[in-house]
C-alpha cells in the first residue's frame, strides 16, 4: 500500500508506514492548495491480491510453518514480470544491506527477509506481489524521446543564433558595471563630459572597415586627434587605482587585473605609471572586464564618446576610469555578416540605452601603433585644437602643448631658467615677454622653471593647422638662470630641441650655460 503521507510503498497489511509512521488507514492533511492524496493506492497500480490471499503480515520473529496444501491459489496470469518469476524462496531479494539480527531498520517498502523454507508458486505472505509492467512505461520512453528531441532543436537554433557572436552592451558615459573592480576614478572638471567646440575641420584620423560588430571603421592608437580631452585638466586618479591595487585586502582583484593585462601584479605601479589618461574622441569598440567570484569576467562592450580611459604606449584603451576595469582589444568580426554586425538591435545585449547619436559606422576599433609613443595627441575638447600630451600624464600631472603645422619644443631635466625664442619669417618674435598668439597665429603656451623652481622642464611654440606662414624660421635656445640667489647651482643647461614641421620631427641637442644662447633654423 501506498503511503498517502510520504508516498512510500508498503507491503499489504502493514498498518503504519515504514517510511513515516503515519496511520496507512488514515487520509493525511491535504498541502496547501493541493490535492487530497487518496488514503489506497490507486486501482492501476500494476497488481492485485488473488482471491483467498490473506493480507495480514507474517510474524516479526520465527519460521514459517510450510503451508497447507491448497492453501495459496495460483496466480493470476500476468500477475508476475515475465522472464521466470521469482527464485525459490517466495520472496522478492531484500534490499541490500539489510539482514535479519543486524538492528538495521528496513527500506521504504522493503520487505523481512522470507522464510527458510520455500513456498509454493501463488502470492506472498506478508509481502505484495511484483507488480506488472506498468503500461505507462512505453509512454516514459515516448516523452523521453520527446525531451531529447526538444533540446537538440532548442540546441540547433541557440547554434544558430551563435553566429552573431557574443552581445554587445552598451555604455553611455557614466554607466558603471554592478562588479566593477575599484570604483569610479574619473575627476576633474571635464569628468563625462563630451567635445563642447565643433570638431568637424579636425583631421579623422579613422579610415572605414568593420572590424568588429557596432563598430565601422579602425584607427591605430598612434595617430593624432584620434582621443580628446581638455587641455592640463586631470582625467583619471591614477594614484587611487594604484593604492586600491596594492592594498593586500584587494590581491584577489589585483591578480585577476594584472591577468587581463599580462602584467606580474607587483609590477602594477610601473604598468600604471606608464598609461596616458584621454577622452574617447569616437565611441569606441572594447572587450572591458568585470570582477566575481574571484575572476575578471569579460564582456563586449561599445563606450561612449567622452568616457574617461588610460591608454598604453601603443594607443590602445587598457583602464576604463569610472571603475577601474582591465580593458583589452574588441573579439573580432567572426562569421558574424557586417549587416547584421552593424544593427544595435541584432547585437546590442541593451538597446534601449542607446544614446542619441550613436551610429555603429562612426564608432571605432583601435588597433596598436607600429611603435611605441612618447606623447598622444589629442583634439582639445575646449577650442578643437590640437595639444601633445607626455605619456604617463593623468591629464594634468605633466604640462601639454600646443601642436599643429609647426611645433617647437624645448625640454631640459635640471631646474635651471632656460628659455625658447622663436622667430617668424616676418620677424616676429615669440618668447616669455610676447606669447602671442601672433597675427599668424603662433604663439608660447608653456613657460617652465622660472627662478629655478622646477615644474616641468618644458617650453613650447606651435601654430595652429593651416595658420604657419611660410619662410625661414629661427630658434633660440637661451641660458636665463643657472644660478640660485644663494649661489647654487641649478642643475646645468644641456637640452633636447624638436622642431616638428607638417609632421616630421628634427632632433637638436646642446649645452647652453648662463646668459648664453645656442641658434638654429628651419624652412616652412
Amino acid at each position: 500500500m501506498e503511503c498517502g503521507n510520504c508516498h512510500t510503498m508498503n507491503a499489504p497489511g502493514v498498518q503504519t508506514c515504514v517510511g513515516c509512521g503515519w496511520p496507512l488507514a488514515q487520509v493525511p492533511p491535504p498541502a496547501p492548495g493541493g490535492p487530497t492524496p487518496p488514503a489506497q493506492p490507486p486501482s492501476d497500480q500494476g497488481w492485485a491480491p488473488t482471491a483467498g490471499y490473506d493480507p495480514q503480515p507474517p510474524p516479526d520473529q520465527g519460521a514459517y510453518p510450510p503451508p497447507a496444501p491448497g492453501a495459496y491459489p495460483p496466480p493470476d496470469p500476468g500477475a508476475y514480470p515475465s522472464g521466470g518469476g521469482y527464485p525459490s524462496g517466495g520472496y522478492p531479494p531484500p534490499a541490500p544491506g539489510y539482514a535479519p539480527g543486524s538492528g538495521e531498520q528496513y527500506p521504504p517498502g522493503g520487505y523481512p527477509p522470507g522464510p527458510p523454507g520455500p513456498y509454493p508458486p501463488g502470492a506472498y505472505p506478508g509481502g505484495a506481489p511484483p507488480r506488472k509492467k506498468s503500461s505507462r512505461a512505453p509512454l516514459l520512453v515516448i516523452l523521453g524521446i520527446l525531451v531529447v528531441l526538444a533540446v537538440a532543436v532548442g540546441a540547433f537554433f541557440v547554434m544558430q543564433g551563435d553566429d552573431k557572436g557574443e552581445e554587445i552592451v552598451l555604455e553611455p558615459i557614466g554607466m558603471v558595471q554592478e562588479d566593477d573592480f575599484a570604483g569610479n576614478l574619473d575627476v576633474g572638471d571635464a569628468a563625462g563630459a563630451v567635445a563642447a567646440a565643433d570638431l568637424s575641420a579636425v583631421p579623422d584620423p579613422t579610415t572605414e572597415e568593420v572590424g568588429t560588430p557596432l563598430a565601422g571603421r579602425i584607427a591605430q592608437g598612434g595617430e593624432p586627434a584620434l582621443y580628446g580631452g581638455s587641455r592640463d585638466t586631470q582625467v583619471c586618479d591614477v594614484e587611487t587605482l594604484v593604492a586600491f591595487l596594492t592594498d593586500p585586502a584587494n590581491s584577489a582583484k589585483a591578480e585577476a587585473w594584472a591577468d587581463v593585462l599580462d602584467v606580474e601584479p607587483a609590477g602594477i605601479p610601473d604598468y600604471v605609471a606608464g598609461l596616458t589618461a584621454v577622452r574617447l574622441r569616437y565611441d569606441t569598440r572594447v572587450t572591458n572586464h568585470g570582477f566575481n567570484d574571484g575572476e575578471a569576467t569579460a564582456f563586449q562592450s561599445l563606450l561612449q564618446a567622452g568616457t574617461a580611459v588610460l591608454v598604453d604606449t601603443t594607443g590602445v584603451p587598457r583602464v576604463k576610469c569610472n571603475c577601474g576595469n582591465p580593458l583589452a582589444e574588441p573579439a573580432p568580426l567572426g562569421d558574424t555578416s557586417e549587416s547584421d554586425a552593424m544593427s544595435v538591435d541584432n547585437v546590442a545585449e541593451n538597446p534601449d540605452d542607446a544614446w542619441d547619436g550613436l551610429d555603429p559606422a562612426t564608432a571605432v576599433k583601435v588597433e596598436p601603433a607600429d611603435a611605441a609613443l612618447e606623447e598622444v595627441t589629442l583634439v582639445d575638447f575646449d577650442t578643437a585644437g590640437l595639444i601633445q600630451r607626455p605619456v604617463g600624464s593623468d591629464g594634468a600631472s605633466k604640462p601639454d602643448t600646443g601642436t599643429g603645422d609647426v611645433q617647437v619644443t624645448l625640454e631640459w631635466a635640471s631646474d635651471s631658467d632656460l628659455d625658447l625664442h622663436v622667430t617668424e619669417p616676418d620677424g616676429t618674435e615669440i618668447y616669455y615677454l610676447n606669447l602671442g598668439p601672433t597675427s599668424t597665429g603662433g604663439q608660447q603656451d608653456v613657460d617652465s622653471n622660472v627662478n629655478c623652481e622646477n615644474d616641468g622642464g618644458v617650453e613650447n611654440v606651435f601654430w595652429p593647422v593651416g595658420d604657419a606662414p611660410s619662410g625661414t624660421y629661427t630658434v633660440s635656445v637661451q641660458g636665463f638662470r643657472l644660478t640660485r640667489d644663494d649661489g647654487t647651482d641649478c642643475g646645468g643647461g644641456d637640452f633636447t630641441l624638436t622642431i616638428t614641421v607638417a609632421g616630421q620631427e628634427r632632433v637638436e641637442t646642446g649645452t647652453v650655460g648662463e646668459e648664453e644662447s645656442v641658434d638654429f633654423t628651419f624652412d616652412v
